[in-house]
């Protein structure tokens, strides 16, 4: 293959719109800007829950919605789009297309996924079949079993991995006996809402500084209790206020802590908001904040959350762990900090409210911008169309 104005892509997107999510943009936004470029796109994608409406599909994209994240179904599936030239798997829980075709299999990693790759295509549903109480649990390590051994099959046998970052394809190489050239770093694109953003908006420069948070409120390792246990520390007096957007199982803790802190009066937490409100909050805050770590099942692969907020023309604060080292241009966007913890923070916070001035909006935008989708579909075309594709 070398044509890629003729070449036919099948996108498998386990996760995909109208679901929210990092993975469910990726998947997207890539198949939109593959069709930019020319390339004819079939996407097969779950079928929409009961209420949920379609978002109208990208120019030129095709999108079947008959994945069941059923192996041995999916995978026949394949044969119904003889037209595909080629199958791309969005997440390291694809990697079972290695067995399920003779054409190219390319595979798309975000970090979590690499990790613990225990996604529904393995999962056997003994609980449900066997009324086995314990039948989740077992259910997770099957699947986490069956998942590594099909990844491990994709990184020997791949025509390429795809990673969002330096970090990721690190983590990939040490798994992989693909040659390095076929672990390629195609990176995140900022999302159109956020690209052709109005003229940033601002509140009173003489009110309190506005940190803000954007995050999934379940995964410890975002270190939201972390962030309070920081504001406390801040002296009294100070004047700030913290708005953290975002659903989850821990919201209530993430309050309760707040009120034991003596910080209710200061923090908010409004839940998940609308992308329009969403983006509203993020150009009239000062800093965005958010700082995770790292652990043996879960990390932060990329952070398109900061280029969301750079594109806002806030800067950020955020941990040196993962792959967020990519996405934050270290005194330009923002800054990194090493090992996370309550005093680190703290320390950051205090020097930015000493000099809340210290970053150039417009740079933080610009550097925002850099990130395009369009150069990420180059990146996967190349590899598409390139002499290590298996035919």
């Amino acid at each position: 293959m070398s044509d890629t104005s003729s070449i036919h892509i099948g996108l498998i997107a386990p996760e995909f719109p109208p679901e929210l999510g990092g993975v469910q943009t990726y998947s997207c936004e890539l198949a939109a800007a593959l069709a930019r470029s020319g390339a004819r796109v079939t996407v097969l994608a779950p079928a929409l829950r009961p209420g949920e409406a379609a978002p109208p599909a990208p120019a030129g994209v095709s999108i079947h919605r008959d994945l069941k994240l059923s192996r041995k179904h999916d995978a026949g599936l394949l044969a119904r789009h003889p037209e595909v030239q080629a199958w791309h798997g969005l997440t390291a829980n694809c990697a079972w297309l290695i067995n399920a075709t003779r054409l190219p299999v390319f595979l798309s990693i975000h970090g979590n996924d690499l990790l613990s790759p225990t996604g529904a295509f393995h999962r056997p549903a003994w609980r449900k079949r066997l009324h086995l109480p314990f039948g989740s649990r077992a259910e997770y390590w099957w699947s986490l079993h069956r998942g590594r051994a099909h990844l491990a099959n994709a990184l020997r046998r791949g025509s390429a991995i795809f990673c969002n970052s330096n970090f990721t394809a690190s983590l990939t190489r040490e798994r992989s006996t693909l040659p390095k050239e076929r672990i390629i770093v195609t990176g995140i694109g900022l999302g159109e809402d956020y690209v052709n953003l109005p003229q940033t908006t601002r509140h009173a420069a003489d009110g309190p500084v506005r940190f803000i948070t954007v995050s999934r409120l379940d995964e410890p390792r975002k270190n939201i209790d972390l962030v309070l246990r920081a504001l406390a520390l801040l002296p009294a007096g100070s004047a700030w206020v913290y708005t953290v957007i975002g659903a989850g199982h821990r919201l209530d803790e993430f309050k309760s802590l707040a009120a034991s802190l003596g910080l209710s009066g200061k923090v908010e937490f409004t839940g998940a908001l609308p992308r329009t409100e969403l983006i509203n909050r993020l150009q009239s805050a000062d800093l965005f904040v958010l700082t995770p770590s790292v652990d043996d099942r879960s990390v932060e692969g990329f952070g398109i959350v900061y280029l969301e907020a750079n594109a806002c023309g806030l800067p950020v604060l955020a941990a040196c762990t993962g792959g967020v080292p990519d996405a934050v241009q270290e005194g330009v966007s923002g800054w990194l900090i090493d090992g996370p913890s309550a005093q680190t923070i703290a320390d950051a916070l205090r020097r930015f409210l000493n000099a809340p001035a210290s970053f150039d909006r417009d740079a933080c935008r610009r550097h925002a911008l850099r990130f395009t989708w369009d150069a990420v579909a180059a990146r996967c075309l190349e590899a598409y169309t390139g002499p290590g594709s298996r035919s």
